[in-house]
């Protein structure tokens, strides 16, 4: 049975979906850490199926800094999918690398073009 491509208006409203869920983890001091098309399911094939982000094997806890919302992962330690994380965390001249909700969202833009694509 073929399906149908979804319109765009499906895409948009699973997107925001998305980062509706993505807004959640953060507002509970989770960085997911490992945003990526695999870690994001579908609650079935129908048209107003709904995303569930998945995998919280590599997520962290957000530390406590005033305004820099972000958790240190050491150098020897990259957690992740390569092609889906930020810059700042896969750059070997860094001592420390720190993931944040900001390097979620890089990851979340990555999606967001693979989708619309």
């Amino acid at each position: 049975m073929l399906r149908a491509k979804p319109s765009k208006q499906q895409k948009h409203r699973v997107l925001a979906q998305i980062l509706q869920g993505m807004e959640h983890l953060r507002q509970n001091r989770i960085i997911h850490c490992d945003i990526k098309p695999a870690n994001i399911l579908m609650t079935s094939n129908h048209e107003r199926a709904e995303p569930k982000i998945a995998d919280f094997d590599v997520s962290r806890e957000q530390e406590d800094h005033t305004r820099d919302l972000i958790a240190t992962v050491t150098a020897t330690q990259v957690v992740g999918t390569l092609t889906y994380m930020a810059p700042e965390l896969v750059d070997p001249t860094m001592a420390k690398r720190r993931a944040s909700h900001k390097s979620d969202m890089y990851s979340y833009g990555l999606v967001v073009a693979e989708f619309l694509t």
